[in-house]
């Protein structure tokens, strides 16, 4: 995603994006950066999804955190799906 479409999914400013970006890189987070042409020609940087995420928690927004309260949710019933196979998997299995 790019710094504009961050913002705009957070409800924030750019400058705010930036800053959590540059705050990522300051704490050691490896923050993987691609490009994208625009159609005027220009280059923009596109942020990979684990710096998405890093940015998420530092910014301070009610978009922000719901995006925050999202991902938990999915981490979670991820949790839930993998516990309910290895119950399947180790059932009956005499162990």
């Amino acid at each position: 995603m790019t710094e504009h479409e961050l913002a705009e999914l957070f409800h924030t400013t750019v400058g705010l994006i930036r800053k959590g970006i540059r705050e990522t890189r300051k704490d050691g987070l490896p923050v993987r950066v691609g490009a994208e042409i625009l159609e005027n020609g220009l280059l923009e940087e596109v942020y990979d999804t684990e710096t998405v995420l890093a940015v998420s928690f530092r910014i301070q927004s009610g978009h922000a955190a719901m995006f925050r309260r999202w991902l938990a949710g999915k981490v979670l019933q991820k949790e839930c799906d993998m516990m309910s196979v290895f119950v399947s998997i180790g059932h009956g299995t005499g162990c």
